[in-house]
């Protein structure tokens, strides 16, 4: 059974300030183990042409993912984003959806 790609909206994050991490558990099932996989996490505005942005993504385990905690520099707007997941024999777009990054009001220096 071929693996269905899932829609979710990540949180909001606010540019230049830490987004903390987010788990993702995958079904425990030969299709979804990730022990030998590369999980990939690839942010970008709608607009063709426009810059892709990668988010690091760290494996927990076999069956779960998570996206790490880390700084977000992306210049404020709406993205899209897509996680995909690679194996030898394929590629998988398990999750998609959009990204909004809010400004930063007043920075703290």
């Amino acid at each position: 059974m071929p693996i269905r790609t899932v829609n979710y909206n990540l949180p909001n994050a606010k540019h230049d300030t830490t987004y903390y991490r987010i788990t993702f558990d995958m079904p425990n099932s030969s299709e979804f183990n990730l022990t030998d996989a590369t999980v990939k996490l690839q942010v970008q505005k709608a607009q063709i042409g426009s810059t892709k942005y990668d988010l690091t993504i760290t494996k927990n385990s076999a069956y779960q993912f998570e996206i790490s905690k880390q700084l977000i520099t992306i210049a404020p707007g709406t993205y899209q984003y897509d996680i995909l997941i690679e194996y030898a024999d394929r590629t998988v777009r398990y999750i998609a959806g959009e990204l909004e990054v809010e400004p930063t009001i007043t920075e703290i220096p």
